[in-house]
């Protein structure tokens, strides 16, 4: 059944309100939304209506509606936050990626789709919610000077610049690229001139850009082994063959590889890595490890997709150069994207490949995607060209590391030695695991309840694991929301922890 406006919830409830039906109307109203939830019409996460407004709208008292929505709250069908409102809660069971992807696959199910459609719906949940505390790979956009922001592209919302409103054929606006070569080269050590930057509509489709210009169909593709799980989703869809390789304290194990003893046909054509940042687990790579994969990339002939990843913000630590900057062979293509430093929606990010490339992947982004937003890009190049991008990155840089630091404070207090916590020198998550054994469904489940988004570091593997924890993102909780979603999560784990005894 479809869901429908929260706001109509009014409209559904009049068509059943009796007053003379013998039931309560607090009973009345709570049988229809409790319904309505039941039947998934009232969809995990949406806002319902003010209480007072309700009672408005049905002509009832107040009173009348806070008992109803009480006595929902009070089952676990609503999540109620002071000065926030009333919220569905997600009270459906959650399903498996492999147990999805069986059922899509059904003939009968969704009749049409390929082997890689089943796959992309199948790897999709985890995107599906983007606020809230601890969803990982949010941004607060709260501080974003938008008004400036808003000033910058009215300057080319003129009939004068209407040659910006059509397609880009050359990897995109010029200035914007020279502007960002500059920035790169201060900030991230990365060698490059504007001819070597394209600008993408987001990362996704910079790596679908790197499979489709570099790798061929069935050719292997290496992923971080936890790694964002876009990624194999974006490359097997490529056609490519997805290979997971381990990481450890030094970042990805690409030595474990077997080159020699491996097919000519079975050699790895990209190698995806998250060298200043690993996701989901935090760590930075070695200068030794990343030597080694310039080496192994030169002479095994292979591409190094380097996703410099929440590299703008770090803390505590001098950042080590990116892989680009330190790559004298030409093996490593650099992926950076504005969706962190801005905001998600601009889906605005930019590639550097080598100068040989530089040609042939400017015409494949224009034959492949007719990329436009000209007008955009040219407001981009005035805000990183007047100061505004590098400002709001130092700003941000501090609010941040606030956050880090208060959550790893009431993470400590209120777990203590039942978890260990990643390092995160750097970005907008950490990580989790726990000591001991955990039922995580239980814990997640409880937590969501509690209105707390927990994202299980499972989703992030590719391979079996032992692993029990969660990427917690702060970028988008305010500092002073971090010790009561805590305090939450740690009711949920004891929850979930009881249950098990």
């Amino acid at each position: 059944m479809s869901t429908f406006d929260p706001n109509l919830l009014s409209d559904l409830i009049l068509a059943t309100l009796k007053e003379s039906s013998g039931i309560s109307l607090q009973r009345q109203i709570y049988k229809v939304v409790q319904q309505a939830i039941l039947d998934a019409r009232l969809a995990p996460g949406h806002r319902l209506p003010a209480t007072r407004a309700l009672a408005r709208e049905l002509n009832v008292s107040r009173m009348t509606v806070t008992l109803a929505y009480d006595k929902l709250g009070a089952e676990g069908y609503i999540v109620s936050t002071h000065g926030s409102g009333s919220f569905v809660a997600n009270i459906h069971p959650a399903v498996n990626r492999a147990q999805m992807a069986t059922e899509l696959s059904a003939p009968d199910d969704r009749p049409g789709l390929s082997r890689r459609a089943v796959e992309l719906v199948g790897g999709t949940h985890g995107a599906t919610q983007h606020e809230g505390a601890f969803v990982p790979g949010v941004a607060d956009t709260t501080n974003f000077p938008f008004h400036i922001w808003q000033r910058m592209q009215n300057r080319y919302a003129k009939k004068p610049f209407s040659a910006l409103t059509g397609y880009s054929s050359d990897g995109g606006y010029l200035p914007l690229r020279q502007a960002l070569a500059e920035y790169l080269q201060i900030s991230r050590s990365v060698k490059c001139s504007p001819h070597q930057i394209l600008i993408t509509m987001g990362t996704n489709q910079s790596l679908d850009l790197c499979a489709h210009m570099l790798a061929d169909t069935g050719d292997v593709a290496l992923i971080e082994e936890p790694c964002n799980w876009s990624t194999a989703l974006i490359w097997k869809a490529a056609s490519l063959r997805v290979v997971p390789v381990p990481i450890d304290e030094d970042g990805v194990a690409a030595q474990l590889f077997p080159f020699q003893k491996t097919k000519p046909e079975d050699l790895p054509k990209l190698l995806f890595t998250t060298p200043s940042h690993q996701y989901p687990m935090g760590g930075s790579m070695s200068l030794h490890r990343r030597r080694l994969l310039i080496e192994l990339a030169r002479e095994h002939n292979f591409w190094i997709i380097e996703d410099d990843y929440d590299s703008e913000f770090r803390y505590d630590s001098s950042p080590l150069p990116s892989l680009q900057g330190l790559d004298e062979h030409e093996r490593v293509i650099y992926l950076g994207t504005f969706s962190k430093v801005m905001y998600p929606g601009l889906r605005m990010s930019y590639l550097v490949v080598p100068e040989a490339l530089a040609d042939a992947f400017a015409s494949g982004l224009t034959q492949l995607y007719r990329p436009g937003q000209l007008g955009l890009q040219a407001a981009m190049a005035d805000f990183i060209g007047e100061g505004y991008f590098a400002t709001h990155i130092r700003r941000m840089r501090g609010i941040y590391a606030e956050r880090q630091r208060e959550l790893k404070r009431a993470l400590n207090e209120h777990f203590g030695d039942t978890i260990t916590v990643s390092t995160g020198n750097t970005g907008l998550h950490l990580t989790i695991q726990f000591t001991s054994n955990i039922d995580l469904a239980r814990m997640t489940a409880e937590a969501r309840t509690r209105g707390v988004y927990l994202r299980d570091i499972s989703l992030y593997h590719q391979l079996p694991h032992s692993m029990k924890g969660y990427v917690l993102g702060y970028g988008g909780v305010r500092t002073n929301d971090i010790e009561p979603a805590v305090k939450k999560m740690a009711e949920a784990y004891l929850v979930a922890k009881n249950s098990k005894n």
